[in-house]
C-alpha cells in the first residue's frame, strides 16, 4: 500500500525554527556596513537627492507619486498608523530618527513633532 503524502512516514523530521523557544534565529544581528562603505555612500547623497527631486517632477504620475512618498519618508519619517486598543491601556513606543531616540507625546505624532 502506497502511504498518504502527507503521513507520519513522510512527513519532515522537524518542523518550523530550528531554536528554541525565546533563542534568537540570528543572535549576531544584522551585519554592520563597514565606515568605509557608508562614508562613500554619503558623499553621493546631494547627488541622489537630486536625482529623487528631478523623478518627482516627471510626467510620469506614478513615478512622481512614489518619489514623492519616498523623499517625504526620508524627510519626515514615516506616517504613524493608529493603534486600536481594546482594553483602555496607554500605549508607549519610541521613534527613531538620526538625531537620536524620543518618546513619542500622546496625540502627536512623533514625526510631526
Amino acid at each position: 500500500m502506497i502511504a498518504p503524502q502527507n503521513s507520519i512516514e513522510t512527513a519532515p523530521t522537524q518542523r518550523g525554527k530550528p531554536w528554541l523557544k525565546g533563542q534568537s534565529g540570528n543572535p549576531g544581528g544584522r551585519p554592520k556596513v563597514p565606515a568605509d562603505v557608508k562614508e562613500e555612500a554619503r558623499k553621493h547623497t546631494k547627488e541622489a537627492l537630486n536625482r529623487l527631486v528631478y523623478r518627482m517632477r516627471s510626467d510620469d504620475p506614478q513615478a512622481s507619486t512614489r518619489t514623492a512618498m519616498a523623499l517625504l519618508d526620508r524627510g519626515c519619517g514615516r506616517a504613524t498608523h493608529a493603534t486600536a486598543v481594546e482594553d483602555g491601556s496607554p500605549v508607549h513606543y519610541t521613534h527613531s530618527r538620526m538625531g537620536g531616540t524620543q518618546e513619542a507625546k500622546p496625540g502627536i505624532p512623533a514625526a510631526i513633532e
